[in-house]
């Protein structure tokens, strides 16, 4: 073989290696529809798509197979998502996605969840009284748990008040007690979703209002289901001034070894410290 020769087959090698998609434009469609269901988000199928005309037309003529196999996969929740795509009006929770632009929007909202979860664990990092029950670094799972509730409240805030009351009258215990804790934290700037955020100049305790919605919710559902009242304090363990289930039972603890003795004998005040919370800031509201 000449070193002409040579010279251009090194040169072919260099180009097909530096350039993964000549491979790719190879393959039959049904090959190459299943690399694009493989990748691991929706902003990758965007850039390969990208690469070349051939590959633009592929995706183009299989979005929904293609887009709807990633979004299921790689996004959280994402029927959630989708429930607040749909009060956005921008599609249909039983219409798969057709345009390239919702792939866009759908990462952002994705993002932006992301964000919460960042605010959340700054949120801990500046809270002096932690809840030792409370994560604060939020688990695989409990961001799951997290960023459901937040598409639900999300929902909830793009519907008429009829349409609000209905969503909260199918919540079950767990998910009003959950909407209830997270609505405290829930962020408008975060969510940047320009409806939300004109809902909450309109209405500038419009939080505190669906919260009472929440809660009122949640105390008949645990009456029907327990048999007691529960009358709970108000705050949360996200709202100022932090009184919650695990303060109420350091009171009670403090309060029964005082009317036992066991507060003045030796060994119980060695072993158990008096901890005194202050409770008496104001609740801050968005």
């Amino acid at each position: 073989m000449s070193i002409s020769e040579r010279s251009g087959e090194t040169e072919q090698s260099f180009t097909q290696d530096s350039n993964p998609t000549v491979g790719l434009m190879s393959l039959p469609p049904e090959l190459q529809i299943a690399v694009f269901q493989s990748l691991d988000s929706l902003e990758d199928i965007a850039c390969l798509s990208g690469t070349c005309k051939q590959l633009h037309g592929v995706l183009n003529a299989h979005i929904p197979l293609i887009c709807e196999t990633v979004a299921a996969r790689t996004l959280p929740c994402y029927n959630e998502m989708r429930a607040v795509v749909a009060e956005q009006g921008l599609l249909a929770t039983d219409h798969p996605i057709t345009e390239m632009s919702l792939i866009a929007h759908f990462a952002s909202m994705s993002h932006n969840m992301d964000k919460l979860i960042t605010y959340y664990h700054t949120f801990w990092v500046n809270n002096s009284h932690n809840d030792p029950r409370i994560s604060q670094q939020l688990s695989p799972t409990e961001q799951t748990r997290f960023i459901k509730a937040h598409y639900q409240l999300w929902a909830m805030m793009l519907v008429s008040q009829d349409q609000r009351a209905q969503k909260i009258s199918e919540l079950d215990l767990e998910q009003s007690i959950l909407l209830s804790d997270f609505l405290c934290i829930f962020s408008p700037e975060i969510i940047n979703d320009a409806a939300v955020q004109k809902l909450v100049r309109q209405v500038p305790r419009f939080g505190r209002v669906l919260q009472r919605a929440i809660r009122g919710h949640r105390n008949r559902q645990f009456a029907l289901q327990l048999g007691v009242e529960y009358h709970p304090i108000s705050w949360t363990p996200y709202q100022p001034p932090y009184r919650f289930a695990w303060w109420c039972d350091k009171q009670q603890d403090l309060l029964h070894r005082m009317l036992s003795g066991a507060l003045f004998e030796q060994g119980g005040s060695a072993h158990h410290p008096i901890e005194i919370i202050d409770d008496l800031e104001d609740a801050q509201e968005w």
